[in-house]
């Protein structure tokens, strides 16, 4: 079976790796420390389902506009932020025709990394034209990582990380909101559902909520 689980330095060539946990270090447990301006500790959140991306794995219906509305994910590598403990950005992530999946998570990443080993070693379900795609765990503040990824290089997602989770973290949000588009490829897109980070300078298109139940079942 072709290797899937790999350190994100063969997903992201340039990235800056050093000090990060490897996968064996996450297996056994690791928390990382969130600064954001306050204290954010595993015990105060409550871990995401997943937002719209869950939809990917239960109820999604292959439609043309929705796919063409994630082009800029296609052939990229997808740094999902906030991943949280399950598959459903990297499902997001793999039938919007990804090169790759990066999951950052301080959390939940153990669990992530679990659930993410256990999936790709099924054959997948729907889409079958949509091969298994490489997945790496990152166990660290967001913006830490983002911090280590090259410009213009890769397409981000991020879902549900909202004001209730991110309260009095204004600058916090800011900076991420400022390394989003210093990272982001030319021809990539930041897909957000839900989430606080609303970069500047970006070409931004609202999908409706009306128009987004027209692409479930």
């Amino acid at each position: 079976m072709e290797r899937l689980i790999v350190p994100v330095e063969e997903q992201i060539p340039q990235i800056d790796a050093r000090d990060l946990p490897s996968h064996d270090h996450i297996k056994n447990g690791l928390i990382a420390k969130v600064d954001a301006g306050r204290d954010l500790s595993f015990g105060s959140l409550v871990e995401s389902d997943g937002g719209i991306f869950r939809y990917v794995t239960d109820k999604f219906k292959y439609d043309g506009e929705l796919i063409n509305w994630c082009k800029g994910l296609r052939d990229k590598v997808v740094v999902d932020l906030g991943a949280g403990g399950g598959v459903a950005g990297y499902e997001f992530a793999r039938i919007a025709g990804a090169r790759g999946y990066v999951g950052v998570e301080p959390f939940f990443a153990q669990k992530l990394l679990r659930e993410l080993d256990k999936y790709i070693k099924r054959e997948p379900e729907e889409f079958n034209d949509k091969k298994h795609i490489p997945v790496s765990v990152v166990c660290e503040d967001m913006l830490k990582t983002l911090r280590r990824i090259p410009s213009n290089s890769v397409s981000l997602i991020s879902g549900v990380i909202d004001e209730f989770v991110m309260e009095d973290c204004d600058n916090y949000i800011i900076e991420v909101g400022n390394e989003i588009n210093w990272v982001l490829h030319p021809f990539g897109s930041y897909i957000n559902y839900g989430s606080i980070f609303y970069p500047r300078n970006l070409n931004v298109e609202e999908i409706s909520e009306e128009k987004l139940t027209k692409f479930f079942k």
